[in-house]
């Protein structure tokens, strides 16, 4: 397989001014015993890397704090407190989100936190009791640990599949960095927060290089489903592919405090996620699985070109968001798994979630992308067609001659394919 790299990573630095919500007040060097009101604005931000990740129109981590609340965590404590946010207008054409609270520092060194509703000036019920020499860190969730739940965690002969859930794998926003009692105290400091969690998306196409060789000054090159049927004896929608994409950097617990992997979860495996409705075994969860989906039509940009190509592509509203080890020694395994359809009418659920008949290939991205937090990330592979039916072809005779006619997953090699391997 020969890996070209497409990196569209652009490394700058992210530049914020700070516009404070109130007036700026001098710079508080130590916090004191007595009582203080501190408001903040608050805004995310990208990476130093350029990234992209979930918005409605084009997919990106923009610089908008979505949630209308946000939560101060103490570190290596559950304790925390819910803070309302409020908008206030910060120019003539820009809303800014806000959020206030009164803490009062004790002589002991230790602090209460009570927050503010609103801008009114009315207190809310519940306050945060801070410990002296104590750090904090404010998140878009409650709970102080991201975690899989149990129904999410599968095991298949020798991975572990993660179970993708909306209301888990989401975008989770965290302050880029923590707080002292000291710091909490300081009215000139904004609320900068990233992301405690990386976008991923998977793709798996086919292209047709042939017309693309032979009008090199093409911008768009077609490749419809007649052109599809001609070269693979059938009709793109007889063809269904689904990708597990995971390795070491994807964990089943996260720590948001400490930002390492949660080391009393019960099920520290590292996994992999797919693409494909998931369908459940409630009496044998081991045969429980993702449906293989029927191949679609799509563009795909390569080099100079933009080209129709036909596979399965996720960045169509099926990203995947998940914490990820911020580690450089554990690169992201994919496997793309194909399967063909030869029967009359439309397959049935049994052979669209069997791995039987299929046929894989394997992509380690060694070297190339060590995932992060807060950076958006499109792997996979574009294929030519041509080359792809010949290695099918010797692959099924391959497993023809070793009686395999229903024993897969059964791996073939595309010397040729280009890797997709994006950071944006």
């Amino acid at each position: 397989m020969k890996k070209l790299l497409f990196i569209t990573t652009s490394l700058f630095l992210f530049l914020m001014v700070a516009v404070s919500c109130t007036e700026k007040e001098n710079l508080i060097e130590k916090a004191k015993p007595g009582s203080y009101t501190i408001e903040k604005m608050v805004n995310a931000i990208k990476s130093e890397t350029e990234s992209r990740g979930i918005n409605n129109t084009n997919t990106d981590f923009d610089v908008v704090y979505d949630p209308d609340y946000i939560y101060l965590h103490i570190v290596g404590s559950t304790d925390f407190v819910y803070i309302p946010l409020y908008t206030v207008q910060c120019d003539a054409e820009t809303q800014c989100k806000c959020f206030s609270y009164h803490i009062d520092i004790l002589e002991n060194g230790d602090a209460l936190l009570t927050p503010y509703i609103d801008n009114n000036g009315k207190l809310a019920s519940e306050s945060l009791e801070i410990p002296n020499g104590s750090n904090c860190y404010f998140s878009s969730v409650e709970e102080s640990v991201w975690k899989l739940t149990d129904e999410q965690i599968y095991h298949k002969t020798d991975l572990v599949l993660y179970r993708k859930e909306d209301n888990i794998n989401k975008e989770i926003y965290r302050s880029i960095e923590n707080f002292s009692i000291t710091q909490l105290t300081n009215p000139t400091d904004d609320l900068l927060m990233g992301r405690a969690c990386a976008a991923f998306t998977v793709v798996g196409v086919f292209y047709d290089a042939e017309q693309m060789n032979n009008n090199p000054f093409m911008q768009i090159v077609p490749f419809n489903n007649e052109k599809f049927k001609s070269v693979m004896g059938s009709y793109p929608d007889k063809w269904y592919m689904k990708i597990y994409c995971g390795g070491k950097p994807f964990v089943s617990g996260y720590d948001l405090g400490t930002e390492e992997i949660y080391s009393n979860d019960s099920s520290n495996d590292f996994g992999y996620y797919c693409t494909g409705p998931f369908v459940t075994n409630d009496e044998n969860r081991d045969n429980s699985n993702h449906q293989f989906v029927k191949f679609t039509s799509s563009y795909q940009g390569i080099s100079t070109y933009f080209v129709e190509s036909w596979g399965y592509n996720s960045q169509i509203g099926n990203n995947l968001l998940t914490p990820v080890l911020n580690r450089t020694d554990s690169p992201i395994n994919v496997y793309i798994m194909i399967k063909h359809w030869e029967g009359e009418g439309e397959p049935d659920l049994n052979w669209l979630i069997s791995d039987d008949d299929a046929l894989y290939t394997r992509m380690n991205i060694t070297g190339e992308i060590y995932p992060f937090n807060n950076c958006f990330y499109n792997l996979g592979l574009i294929m030519d067609i041509r080359q792809f039916k010949k290695a099918w072809d010797e692959a099924q005779s391959s497993r023809a001659s070793q009686s395999r006619s229903a024993n897969g997953p059964y791996y073939f090699e595309l010397k040729d394919a280009k890797v997709i391997c994006e950071t944006y």
